[in-house]
């Protein structure tokens, strides 16, 4: 049996103790002054109208691995808010979305929001919808994930996953005038 009172380490093991710990404590310190690179930010454009518009640009992908940009913006004219919509843009040829179809945005909470497509009518490509959000933006979530569900004309419907980090962006750029 081991007698551990009386234990005494060589001295090549302390010193190995030693650095290993002091090398564990310089990769952790370079680890925190290391900054991560910013995945968006909020935009900020001055019209030649006067009209400020903001937007938040993000790219997510759908359970099948296909990429789409989910484009958060909206328009403030002397203080008022003009616009405020969201929308989705799919690889050109692989996406073409059913206009008529609402958007449906589901919290985790289970509480269900619509937006009409405001490209029901002509749409500047089959891989563009735009969905007005102007009576939604400010009812999401603080800081809570949300689910984006839209419908292709293939009848397939797309789910998309967004972060709580974005619908807080989201709310932040909601909050902007």
């Amino acid at each position: 049996m081991l007698n551990l009172i009386n234990f005494r380490p060589h001295p090549l093991q302390t010193f190995a103790i030693f650095l290993s710990i002091g090398l564990l404590g310089i990769v952790i310190n370079l680890g925190l002054m290391t900054t991560l690179p910013a995945g968006a930010a909020i935009n900020q454009h001055q019209q030649a109208s006067g009209e400020i518009l903001y937007k938040s640009h993000h790219r997510l992908k759908d359970k099948q691995g296909q990429s789409w940009q989910v484009i958060v913006f909206k328009s403030v004219d002397q203080g008022k808010v003009t616009n405020a919509s969201l929308r989705i843009v799919g690889f050109p040829g692989l996406a073409q979305f059913d206009h008529q179809e609402p958007l449906k945005i589901v919290t985790k909470t289970g509480d269900s929001f619509g937006a009409v497509d405001r490209f029901a009518e002509q749409a500047p490509a089959d891989n563009v919808a735009q969905y007005d959000l102007q009576a939604i933006l400010k009812q999401l979530p603080l800081a809570e994930p949300v689910d984006l569900i839209f419908s292709m004309e293939s009848s397939r419907r797309v789910e998309l996953q967004v972060p709580s980090a974005m619908v807080l962006e989201w709310q932040v750029m909601a909050s902007q005038s």
